[in-house]
């Protein structure tokens, strides 16, 4: 599971998006570890954002035998490393992941942290 770390939609619009309508961001490797292999998955099109259009793809993660890599959707000519971000239902997680998802939504939404040097560096304001 990938942490949503943006000051504001210009930072990763993607994570932006994602947690106006309730998804999060996980790799490919994460999904294939600990996601329903029937739960949707999508990633961010952000042209099609620019132009107002449905901004989400639906993938069908698919790891290949020698888990070198993922296709996303059965036509797919190449693999993407398991590294790939894609974007799950925060409802669909597993019960353990979703309440830290939704923990760091609420912190989020109330403005109770900020970024540190490091855009993956988390701190929780204590003032």
């Amino acid at each position: 599971m990938l942490c949503h770390c943006y000051v504001n939609a210009s930072d990763d619009l993607g994570a932006w998006v994602a947690d106006h309508c309730g998804r999060q961001a996980v790799t490919l490797d994460w999904y294939a570890r600990h996601m329903d292999p029937d739960s949707p998955a999508w990633i961010f099109d952000k042209e099609a954002d620019e132009f107002n259009l449905d901004c989400w793809r639906p993938v069908e993660p698919e790891q290949l035998t020698d888990n070198q890599g993922f296709f996303l959707n059965p036509n797919s000519p190449l693999p993407v490393p398991g590294s790939h971000r894609v974007f799950v239902q925060r409802k669909d997680l597993p019960e353990r992941y979703r309440k830290i998802a939704d923990a760091l939504h609420q912190l989020r939404e109330a403005g109770e942290f900020k970024l540190a040097n490091s855009a993956s560096e988390l701190l929780v304001n204590r003032s």
